[in-house]
């Protein structure tokens, strides 16, 4: 792989990475809280074809408690879960290519044999990994 930035030192380079996987932790984090809810709202419309009473009533309390629209169907919930699992599974990915990234490049660091302080003012261009 190429180094593209100019005049980058190594220091900005990890920082850049691990500021990427820092976006894509928190992008990951929010997909599974969507899907989590999305869960939530599925068992509620369930329980509410259900035939325990119990089932039904507490499905009501949560219909009401969460405000969930009565015109939305489970098979919206459920094609939505869908949608968000495919983007789950790509942020995923990508997540674990930029942590690949920044294994190889730490890996490619500690091979140079330079002092520590010499490490990050290198141009990063001269190098590929």
């Amino acid at each position: 792989m190429e180094i593209h930035t100019p005049n980058q030192t190594f220091l900005e380079t990890k920082d850049q990475l691990v500021q990427e996987i820092a976006t894509l932790d928190m992008k990951i984090e929010e997909i599974q809280e969507k899907i989590a809810t999305l869960n939530k709202m599925a068992e509620v419309f369930i329980n509410l074809e259900s035939d325990n009473k119990e089932g039904k009533r507490l499905a009501r309390y949560n219909l009401t408690k969460t405000n969930i629209p009565l015109t939305i169907k489970v098979d919206q919930v459920e094609r939505e879960i869908e949608q968000l699992q495919i983007s789950l599974t790509e942020r995923l990915d990508e997540y674990e290519g930029k942590v690949s990234e920044l294994e190889e490049f730490v890996q490619m660091l500690n091979t140079l044999e330079l002092p520590l302080t010499d490490r990050d003012h290198l141009d990063r261009n001269r190098l590929a990994f």
